[in-house]
C-alpha cells in the first residue's frame, strides 16, 4: 500500500481492494475526511483504467499547450530521416527561443 499526501488531498493506492477498503475504514474513524472515489487526474497526469494495467497520459495537457500557443491546427507532413546520419550541435541562429521557453513554463491552469 502506497498513501500519498498533497496538499490537502490524500491517494491511496493498494494491489488488494480488501486492504484499501479497511484502510479508509480506518482512516475515516479517525479524521473528518470524504471519500471521492477514484482518482482521472493527478497533477495534470491522466490515469486511464483498462484490464490488464493502467496507463498514464499527459496527451490532454500537450493539447492544452498546442492549442494555447497557436499550433494545434497546423498539418502534420512525414519526413525521411537517414538513420546514419549523426546529429551536431546546432551552432545557428536561435529560433523562437522566447516561445519555447513559455511553452517549457506553461502551467496547465494558465491555459485557455
Amino acid at each position: 500500500m502506497i498513501i500519498i499526501l498533497y496538499v490537502h488531498n490524500m491517494f491511496v493506492f493498494c494491489t488488494s481492494m480488501n486492504v484499501m477498503y479497511n484502510t479508509k475504514h480506518f482512516l475515516t474513524s479517525k479524521f473528518d475526511m470524504k471519500d471521492m472515489g477514484k482518482a482521472s487526474i493527478i497533477l495534470d497526469i491522466k490515469i486511464i483504467r483498462r484490464d490488464n494495467g493502467i496507463m498514464l497520459t499527459q496527451e490532454h495537457y500537450v493539447e492544452k499547450l498546442i492549442k494555447k500557443f497557436g499550433h494545434f491546427y497546423v498539418t502534420p507532413m512525414s519526413t525521411s530521416y537517414d538513420v546514419n546520419t549523426q546529429l551536431k550541435k546546432n551552432k545557428g541562429e536561435v529560433i523562437a527561443q522566447l516561445e519555447y521557453a513559455q511553452i517549457i513554463r506553461s502551467q496547465c491552469i494558465q491555459c485557455v
